[in-house]
């Protein structure tokens, strides 16, 4: 089983520079690339819960697997979670701001 749970925030590229000048050609927006973030955790959640539901049920006997898929979703949730509180923060922070 492949453990590659932020992949999907590796393609976070500003769109502009600080010129005001595009920096990158083609590349998704912040809006675009934190919602398929978001729906990656939302997965990774869902196919732990299969997992565990699996062994419970006796449909599978592969608790390793069960075990990866649930940390995994953990760390991924935690992760989130983190982003969500440092973006809460800048907020606060910028808000804080004079001008």
């Amino acid at each position: 089983m492949e453990i590659n749970g932020l992949g999907a925030l590796q393609n976070l590229n500003p769109t502009k520079s600080i010129s005001g000048t595009s920096a990158t050609s083609g590349g998704e927006d912040f809006k675009t690339a934190l919602f398929n973030a978001i729906e990656k955790v939302n997965q990774t959640e869902k196919d732990s819960e299969t997992a565990v539901n699996d062994i419970v049920s006796g449909k599978s006997d592969n608790i390793q697997d069960m075990m990866i898929a649930t940390t995994k979703a953990e760390v991924e949730l935690s992760f989130a979670n983190q982003v969500n509180s440092r973006a809460i923060e800048a907020y606060k922070e910028v808000m804080r701001l004079q001008l």
